[in-house]
């Protein structure tokens, strides 16, 4: 009895497809699976500061879908590297955790948010009084108000603005500006409407001058004196409140 050759090798060909398809899988398996291995950046020759006490510092990191997946040497994170892998060389600098700030006033700044002027992000005292006289052009003759958020070291100038800058940039609005809770600038026009003079200074503050005795503007004070201080400037208005707000938590 004789079987038609088509009808005999059908059978083994169905197996052979069968095996190859089985090979592709497998092998598409293994790609997709070292794809997903690979890490999204790695960064290498740094001093990797791990606060775990068996092992304090690394040379390397890896990170795949916004997670650590490797600490060691170079060769550990270089082996988790791909063609889209993005690369870090640290040249020998120190990486830290990431620092997460818990504490920032997320109520009392929110309240007050629309109505003052921040100096977030600005590089020089020049962009920082740019910042005064677009606050001044939207409301003319109201207070201007910088309640901290800022540091002379974020400026190039490495300095604190003097009264002439300030007033030069604002001369029509009373204006307020705190630095930390150490130090206050304020123009004349803020003086005159709080009733405070260089004579006449609230309790726990003192007067800075220059080297001639001329005073600077600037009033150094304690963190009572000078919440105090603040206590005594316009509120905001409730609408000013939720607009505030809104702004604050958008930013």
């Amino acid at each position: 009895m004789t079987f038609p050759r088509r009808t005999f090798l059908q059978p083994a060909i169905a197996l052979l497809n069968m095996r190859n398809l089985l090979a592709i899988l497998i092998i598409s398996s293994w790609a997709a699976l070292a794809h997903a291995q690979q890490a999204d950046l790695i960064v290498t020759n740094a001093k990797i500061v791990t606060l775990d006490p068996a092992s304090t510092t690394a040379q390397a990191l890896a990170v795949r879908e916004g997670k650590i997946v490797a600490v060691g040497g170079n060769d550990a994170a270089e082996a988790l590297a791909g063609p889209a892998t993005r690369r870090v060389d640290a040249g020998g600098r120190t990486v830290i955790p990431g620092l997460i700030d818990s504490h920032i006033h997320a109520v009392r700044a929110g309240l007050t948010y629309a109505t003052e002027v921040n100096w977030i992000g600005a590089r020089t005292i020049g962009e920082a009084m740019e910042r005064l006289r677009q606050a001044a052009k939207a409301r003319p003759s109201s207070w201007i108000i910088v309640a901290g958020g800022w540091s002379e070291l974020q400026f190039a100038e490495k300095r604190r603005p003097s009264l002439a800058e300030v007033m030069s940039a604002v001369p029509d609005n009373p204006a307020y500006i705190q630095l930390f809770y150490s130090a206050v600038l304020m123009t004349p026009k803020a003086q005159e409407a709080l009733k405070i003079s260089v004579g006449s200074l609230p309790a726990g503050m003192t007067a800075e001058s220059t080297a001639s005795g001329e005073a600077t503007g600037w009033l150094s004070g304690t963190i009572v004196s000078i919440s105090a201080l603040f206590d005594r400037l316009p509120r905001p208005s409730f609408e000013d409140n939720v607009a505030g707000t809104q702004q604050f938590f958008t930013d």
